[in-house]
């Protein structure tokens, strides 16, 4: 079966209560109805369902609000996964289990990974992991926000609760802004590297724009000098002072055999040898935690190259396995005994495991998990080590810089002195002191003319960088613009074919002439409107039927188009809303199984609730359980 990226569909429904299962469904590939007279709680299935899989629920039916916990096996790409999310009223994060339903019930709580709703500093969100295991970009519609499994649920998930004209979701605080950029993400028009080029490009331009503000700064600063000999003349000078410096010591050196006694003044206590001697002995602690610090840097950076080629290998792994198909084992390779042919093709030759593709693709998705989950942690230490040698190496600054003031401050207590060899020591600390002030005073100018060139370079390589990036921007945007008409023209084919079906089944006079004739179909995404015929406004039965029928074009489309993202599911909930004739409804299902049997070869799923199904559907092959009535519900409280 052909598996397009990206593919989510759901295998098994479970909702508790108080400990208690009170739903179990199943779900198969291509078309599944839940069919149940009104009230029966096929309308809470759903929201449980959509629920499980990210969706954030608005108006729970009172049944399905009051269950505690809901999980699902779902199938995404070709892996296996379970999911369980708590009910509640906050943004209730997401539990994932890489393998079956039954293999985590045995596994209990170990081999369950827990994300919240929302990203955080050192978290990801759950939708962040799902788009992960989808294999699909992560997007942000504005910049900020991520892209999220509810919003793209909004257009995935027909709710029956919403308006006929509503083709997303209602939710509050929404936006036509939003809106396009789901479509445009589902449709395929979302071009991850031009999204990252385009939040690039904002970085990269307020970085130029800072540095060469700076670098202005920096160059009024030196007032025009000339910057390649002021620093080399600088760099020569600092060489002779520090010359100087080391030639005092080793005379200083010569007096050790010395009885020296200074009595230092009260204003100068703090400053005795012994405060001289705790400051270097913090000095010298402080550089050896600062090269701890960066050994420990090189040795996480070095790390998580290491886990980021895992990660690299594990996706071409990925790709080659599902490119070629290995030789079945006919013999152990540890032994070469013949092997037993008793295993079918649903088996690996070699250990019987049964389907060893979808446990080969589970396996994948849980190394590329725990791998992630490391490079993320490794990350965050990462930047916390750096965070911490900036602090020491300013602190070091500071220590050096404060204890080459304190020996200059000898100066104002001169007059204590009483012997010549006091007076001699106290002479050569001192013009000690007038030296590093000097070169210290030199340092900061030598810093200056560094911090030009680099910003120099800097400024260039950013400068070469927008401009690269704009012209990226440009063509990328440019090639899009050019997929639109066509993306455009597939749905509004498909649209046409379904309401001209549609017509067939209609009874009411009126109601047929809408959908007669059909010369043109628009639709906008982003504002909630399609117009037939230069038409906005058709019955209320009309405007849902033409509602579903752009979901199931947007379905089509996925099923013909392997580069649009719409996740190749379609959940629509109460087909025959707005007193829809029963005729009409049944009509919708038959369309429904033509499009579903038509591509059975790709893997897809729709799941629709109806009061009245389709006698063609009613068979273990479409319908999903029993009929639920007032005395069998779907939820069993």
């Amino acid at each position: 079966m052909i598996v397009y990226n990206p593919t989510l569909n759901i295998k098994k429904l479970y909702a508790f209560k108080d400990g208690k299962e009170v739903i179990q469904l199943e779900f198969h590939n291509g078309l599944n109805v839940i069919y149940g007279s009104n009230g029966s709680g096929k309308t809470s299935a759903i929201q449980l369902l959509a629920y499980a899989l990210g969706s954030t629920i608005y108006n729970w039916k009172e049944e399905a609000g009051s269950c505690d916990y809901v999980m699902a096996e779902i199938y995404v790409n070709e892996s296996t996964i379970t999911i369980g999310r708590e009910i509640s009223d906050t943004m209730a994060g997401m539990s994932i289990f890489f393998g079956t339903y039954e293999e985590s019930i045995k596994a209990g709580k170990t081999g369950w990974f827990s994300y919240p709703y929302a990203i955080s500093t050192n978290k990801e969100s759950f939708s962040q992991r799902i788009f992960e295991i989808l294999n699909i970009p992560e997007a942000k519609s504005d910049g900020i926000n991520n892209l999220t499994l509810h919003q793209i649920l909004r257009l995935v998930y027909n709710n029956q609760s919403d308006s006929a004209t509503s083709i997303f979701n209602d939710e509050k605080f929404d936006s036509a802004i939003k809106r396009e950029f789901v479509s445009n993400y589902l449709l395929g028009l979302y071009d991850d590297d031009l999204y990252n080029n385009k939040l690039e490009y904002i970085k990269k331009e307020k970085e130029l724009t800072k540095t060469i503000a700076e670098l202005k700064g920096l160059l009024l600063l030196i007032d025009g000098q000339d910057l390649d000999f002021k620093s080399d003349d600088l760099h020569s000078i600092s060489e002779q002072l520090q010359g100087k410096i080391d030639s005092i010591i080793e005379e200083i050196e010569k007096h050790k055999e010395l009885d020296i006694r200074i009595k230092f003044s009260n204003e100068v206590k703090a400053i005795s040898a012994e405060q001289l001697v705790k400051d270097k002995n913090k000095l010298i602690a402080l550089e050896v935690e600062l090269s701890q610090i960066q050994y420990n840097i090189v040795d996480s950076t070095k790390f998580i190259e290491e886990l980021q080629n895992k990660l690299l290998a594990i996706n071409d792994s990925i790709k080659f396995s599902s490119s070629f198909k290995f030789k079945e084992f006919d013999t152990c390779p540890s032994c070469f005994t013949k092997l037993p042919t008793a295993h079918d093709d649903s088996k690996c030759s070699l250990c019987g495991t049964e389907d060893p593709d979808s446990a080969k693709q589970i396996n994948y998705a849980r190394m590329k998990n725990e791998i992630m989950i490391q490079i993320a942690e490794s990350q965050n230490l990462l930047e916390k080590n750096k965070r911490k040698g900036d602090e020491i190496l300013q602190q070091i600054k500071s220590l050096k810089s404060g204890m080459r003031k304190e020996v200059n401050k000898v100066s104002v207590v001169s007059s204590s002195l009483n012997s010549h060899d006091d007076s001699l020591l106290y002479s050569k600390y001192k013009e000690i002191g007038e030296l590093e002030e000097r070169l210290d005073s030199l340092g900061r100018m030598e810093s200056v003319y560094s911090k030009i060139r680099t910003l120099q370079t800097l400024r260039d390589n950013l400068q070469a960088r927008v401009t690269f990036l704009q012209e990226s921007i440009g063509k990328k945007e440019h090639d899009l613009q050019l997929k639109m008409p066509a993306l455009t023209e597939k749905i509004s084919e498909y649209m046409k074919e379904v309401l001209t079906k549609d017509v067939e089944n209609i009874d009411d006079p009126h109601d047929k002439a809408e959908f007669s004739n059909i010369t043109s179909i628009d639709f906008d995404l982003a504002s909630n409107r399609i117009v037939v015929n230069n038409k906005v406004s058709f019955s209320e039965s009309s405007m849902y039927y033409l509602n579903n029928a752009l979901h199931i074009a947007l379905l089509k489309l996925s099923l013909v188009d392997p580069n649009v993202r719409f996740p190749r599911l379609l959940i629509l909930d109460g087909i025959e809303n707005g007193g829809m004739e029963d005729a009409r409804s049944k009509g919708i299902q038959k369309t429904l199984k033509e499009i579903s049997d038509e591509f059975c070869g790709v893997r897809h799923q729709v799941i629709i609730t109806t009061k009245g199904i389709y006698p063609a559907v009613d068979n273990d092959t479409y319908r999903v359980g029993e009929k639920f009535t007032s005395s069998n519900r779907s939820l069993n409280m």
